[in-house]
């Protein structure tokens, strides 16, 4: 390549450079790009627990958190830069939260702040909950009546005592104290669970999946591609197991068992009892 050629070439790489940079500066500018926004509290809302059946949240960048309340009320604050990007609305029964509150890059900076929505929650409440977030945390605690789903793109997931729980997520480690049916999908992430009361059917492409205790009443599978499978307590189930790389360490299986339970393992360890 001559000396003019190269120059062009030059010109034309600096040129698209300075394109770029001036498009980030005029961004920035115009949504504030020098200042950190934070999330502040823009709704709060209260509700009667006696108007709602099911809680359904949507969001982009948030967490979600449930806490306790101490009386028989709902109360959501969403924590979040605009004004518009928040709703809370009650319809035939649901209770519909919704924040688009996103993660913007600007310049100089990253302005996520503490987005949050923050639901309190009676422990008596025994509806369904699905949420659905591109990212962000999920946090629930014990409400022992409560079927759950949740979808995720990124973000970990710390669930206390629920019904049943539909767990799929991308990316993200999850962790239930207690649950009597799990089904769970993930891509990548560990799965911990302390307690299963009746069945579990989980597949997870890359990560750990360990139970502490599982007291079987239903046929169950796990499936990884990679990962190691454990579980510490477990009885009157026949194990069925595939393993293409790794050790099998099985004891107490019972093949006489009403009940089953399928591991497949293309890359792993399994450990039962």
């Amino acid at each position: 390549m001559n000396n003019k050629a190269s120059t062009v070439v030059l010109i034309c790489l600096l040129s698209i450079l300075i394109f770029v940079l001036g498009y980030i500066l005029i961004y920035g500018i115009k949504e504030g790009g020098f200042k950190n926004k934070k999330a502040k509290l823009l709704l709060s809302e209260t509700y009667s627990l006696d108007e709602i059946e099911k809680i359904s949240v949507t969001t982009r960048s948030s967490d979600i958190i449930f806490k306790e309340s101490e009386d028989d009320k709902v109360y959501v604050d969403i924590y979040a830069v605009k004004k518009d990007d928040v709703s809370s609305t009650i319809e035939d029964g649901e209770l519909k939260i919704v924040s688009k509150a996103k993660l913007n890059f600007c310049f100089m900076c990253f302005r996520s702040g503490s987005q949050k929505v923050e639901i309190k929650l009676p422990k008596s409440f025994e509806g369904s909950i699905k949420t659905s977030a591109k990212s962000g945390d999920l946090i629930i605690p014990s409400y022992k009546n409560v079927n759950l789903t949740a979808d995720a793109k990124s973000g970990d997931v710390s669930i206390g005592n629920v019904k049943n729980a539909t767990i799929n997520l991308t990316s993200g480690d999850i962790e239930i104290k207690k649950v009597q049916t799990a089904n769970i999908r993930t891509t990548s992430g560990d799965i911990e669970i302390d307690n299963v009361e009746n069945k579990v059917d989980i597949k997870v492409t890359s990560g750990d999946v360990d139970i502490d205790n599982f007291d079987i009443k239903a046929n169950s599978s796990i499936k990884a591609t990679s990962g190691d499978i454990e579980i510490r307590n477990l009885s009157n189930a026949f194990v069925n197991t595939s393993v293409k790389s790794g050790d099998v360490k099985v004891n107490g299986s019972d093949r006489t068992a009403e009940y089953e339970l399928d591991i497949t393992v293309t890359s792993g360890d399994i450990k039962i009892n």
